[in-house]
């Protein structure tokens, strides 16, 4: 039996973890911390601020799967993930992203499907 230098449980964990702290961000941001206009409706608008915090509640959602190792932790990350850049892309809603999360959004896509393929194709190996 050899040792297991590599495990894909523990990243992920690592990933809901980084998911985790970006959906209390957002959370934070829609509460209004450190904001200087009284209500954060005003200043992103309603249907904008809804859509925030529909994001935020189900990448929390996502991020508890994710660290349970749940089947559908990482699929609903990546629909959110694809369903907030649409929608940014899109320009239809001026949802509030920054850079900062715009990066680590995109970091944390990328970071997730690669985990996905080297699963898959370590899975392939042995059979």
């Amino acid at each position: 039996m050899g040792v297991k230098i590599f495990s894909t449980k523990y990243i992920m964990q690592f990933l809901a973890l980084i998911s985790l702290i970006l959906a209390l961000r957002d959370g934070a941001v829609l509460l209004g911390v450190g904001s200087e206009q009284s209500s954060p409706i005003v200043k992103f608008g309603f249907s904008a601020y809804i859509l925030m915090a529909a994001f935020a509640i189900f990448r929390l959602f996502s991020s508890v799967g994710m660290w349970i190792g749940a089947r559908w932790g990482a699929p609903l990350q990546i629909i959110v993930i694809i369903a907030e850049f649409s929608i940014l892309f899109s320009a239809l809603i001026n949802i509030y992203i920054g850079s900062i999360g715009f990066s680590v959004r995109l970091i944390l896509l990328f970071a997730i499907i690669a985990l996905y393929i080297f699963h898959y194709f370590r899975n392939l190996e042995k059979y």
